[in-house]
């Protein structure tokens, strides 16, 4: 006796489905969609939604790392005009620079990384504006471009007198090991469509086929890289892993430009179903019992939940000998 097989899917006229509705059985698009195709040439007159394909975007980003800059110097001014607040040098290929806590006490100013390349400078990544609040950003070129540069600087252009404040920098060099990225995918509400590949501690975020930005995520290491997923809605990326603290990921105003920062869990609506539930309380007994015997005091333990009843568990006496009879406590 053998099953027989159901009927074979091949209208598929619902298109792909959202990722939210898979397993909504109670929904007729279900029988007549997909989350995936396979073995299928699909004809592009309506209905697949971000359809994948095999565009070589970039090369996959080897792994990136931190090191030290030497000889560097620092001077926050005031300044007006464009000025030079950081420089250093370095001496491994840089794939990013990444900058903590960049402001300005007054005013909005424009900051720059530029990287020293052949006797010339060479901005890494985009600018940004800065103000009275500190930012945290990476100024990244895209995978695979690690410059063999000889120094790096922040620029800024003050558009007043003002005096800049900076938390840190750490150049990046990317390596020659190759891990396997985690890949996600996010539609703004504008009609954007960006390509996520994320390495350990590198996150690449792509629009279509061209480099938007590139971010430190020092968090996701190699040995948590493999497991994380994405939540990935509008404006908004989350990356999550059951043993790391989530992070948010944001786009700030342009593509070029994401914040970074913890995934809050403040504000949780509460949600009330409209059910009306019995209540019933868990009621819990504890014996507690005794004897004066041998060299100490010996003690059990019995519990009863709801009726039932667990076996005595004999505990250690004052002594921390082993009571008698000596036996493994069945917790």
């Amino acid at each position: 006796m053998t099953i027989k097989g159901g009927p074979r899917q091949s209208s598929c006229n619902a298109g792909e489905l959202d990722r939210l509705l898979a397993g909504r059985v109670d929904i007729k698009q279900y029988y007549s969609g997909g989350l995936a195709y396979a073995n299928i040439e699909p004809v592009p007159q309506s209905g697949f939604r971000d359809m994948g394909g095999t565009w070589d975007i970039a090369p996959v980003r080897g792994r990136v790392s931190a090191f030290e800059p030497s000889g560097t110097s620092t001077n926050l001014g005031p300044h007006t005009g464009a000025q030079t607040i950081w420089s250093g040098s370095v001496s491994q290929p840089v794939a990013a620079v990444h900058v903590a806590g960049l402001g300005a006490d007054v005013g909005v100013h424009t900051a720059a990384v530029e990287l020293q390349i052949g006797g010339d400078w060479v901005q890494a990544g985009s600018a940004v504006a800065i103000g009275v609040t500190a930012k945290t950003r990476t100024f990244a070129l895209p995978p695979g471009a690690a410059a063999a540069a000889t120094a790096a600087r922040i620029r800024v252009t003050f558009s007043e007198e003002a005096t800049a404040t900076l938390g840190g920098v750490t150049p990046l060099t990317e390596g020659s090991t190759l891990d396997i990225p985690r890949y996600g995918s996010l539609r703004h509400d504008s009609g954007e469509r960006y390509d996520l590949s994320l390495q350990p501690r590198f996150l690449d975020i792509f629009e279509d086929d061209d480099f938007r930005a590139g971010l430190w995520l020092e968090r996701v290491g190699e040995d948590v890289q493999p497991r994380v997923h994405f939540y990935c809605e509008n404006a908004t990326i989350g990356i999550f892993e059951r043993t790391m603290r989530p992070l948010r990921v944001r786009r700030a105003g342009s593509a070029q430009e994401w914040t970074v920062d913890d995934w809050p869990f403040d504000g949780i609506p509460k949600v009330d179903l409209g059910g009306v539930y019995e209540r019933t309380d868990d009621k819990w007994e504890v014996f507690l019992r005794w004897t004066s015997a041998g060299n100490g005091e010996n003690l059990y333990i019995m519990l009863t939940v709801d009726g039932e009843r667990t076996p005595a568990i004999p505990l250690r006496d004052t002594n921390g000998d082993p009571t008698t009879p000596a036996s493994s406590p069945d917790w």
